[in-house]
């Protein structure tokens, strides 16, 4: 995942050095959430350590928001910035780099256990498959 993922996010090159990945993947016109007064809603920014959180776990992160949030990843060596800009007035922002932050976390556990289980997961599918296989005719 993390292969396709890169892809994506080299193809999408804003600056030599660093990458950006926009999710969900709207037209510029659909980012412009306004607030109660009629103006754009302020994104919420703040920067993610990327010895810490591999890009793929920020884009399984940011997933979990897109349904109140428009989400910008801006990936690069350094750190990756996010920005969570409301999609609605009534969208509540506080506490979220906390939320975020602790989903992040979340996320990367998820994945060191994925990692740590992978072979575990094989031999209990390929256990499963054998057992549902059939074996030649009954007697």
């Amino acid at each position: 995942m993390a292969e396709v993922l890169n892809k994506i996010l080299d193809g999408h090159s804003a600056a030599k050095g660093r990458r950006e990945l926009a999710i969900p993947d709207f037209p510029s016109h659909h980012r412009e959430a306004k607030g109660a007064s009629g103006g754009r809603m302020a994104p919420v920014r703040f920067l993610m350590d990327a010895s810490l959180f591999p890009a793929d776990v920020l884009a399984r992160t940011a997933h979990r928001y897109t349904g109140d949030f428009f989400v910008d990843l801006a990936c690069s060596d350094n750190g990756h910035t996010v920005a969570l800009t409301p999609k609605h007035q009534d969208v509540g922002i506080t506490d979220i780099e906390g939320r975020f932050r602790n989903d992040a976390l979340d996320e990367r556990l998820r994945e060191r256990i994925r990692a740590e289980t992978t072979d575990l997961h094989v031999s209990l599918a390929q256990a499963a498959l054998r057992q549902a296989s059939p074996r030649g005719p009954s007697r």
